[in-house]
């Protein structure tokens, strides 16, 4: 990636605002951005800083305050290929701003506001392989509608297959105790 003296300049800003950018691989100057070890409130103003930026490949932002707003910034972001937004202000209005981001292939949405309402915006993300949705607000139902959307998507956790291993687990306690109460 050829950087222009623009680039050079809002990479040096995200730095200097506490987050880290540091190349893919000796040989691919790609970015990796990370604002999730900075010891300052980071939300919406940083994140603005990597708008339009396509040669970020992964962004964490995982407990910040970035919120939906914030989240808007990502849409010029056209390498993204990994995105942390996990323990952030995110809600199902974050999800919809992601639509033109064809290369994800994963997102960590673990411990937000999204739901079920945002099922339809996930499976619409093409290219997303694995997404995360621990301690959201996404159901059962939810995870289900989204498995027949897109059955090559590993959810994590996938509460369908969650059911059936409790629902197993509970049938051979219950089928334990008979037998030792016949025993």
């Amino acid at each position: 990636v050829e950087f222009s003296a623009a680039d050079k300049a809002a990479v040096e800003k995200i730095r200097e605002s506490g987050g880290a950018a540091l190349e893919v691989a000796q040989n691919d100057n790609r970015l990796n951005v990370a604002f999730h070890l900075s010891t300052e409130e980071i939300g919406n103003e940083q994140l603005a800083l990597a708008k339009d930026l396509g040669f970020i490949v992964s962004l964490n932002m995982r407990g910040t305050v970035v919120d939906d707003t914030g989240v808007a910034n990502l849409a010029g972001c056209s390498g993204l290929q990994r995105l942390h937004l996990e323990k952030t202000k995110i809600t199902d209005a974050a999800v919809k701003h992601l639509a033109p981001l064809s290369g994800l292939v994963y997102l960590n949405i673990y411990g937000t506001e999204i739901t079920d309402a945002a099922i339809d915006d996930i499976a619409a993300l093409k290219g997303l392989k694995k997404v995360f949705i621990w301690e959201t607000k996404i159901t059962i139902d939810g995870v289900a509608k989204l498995k027949e959307k897109r059955p090559d998507l590993q959810i994590i956790p996938d509460l369908v297959v969650e059911k059936v291993k409790a629902a197993a687990e509970a049938k051979r306690k219950v089928e334990e105790e008979a037998a030792a109460k016949k025993a």
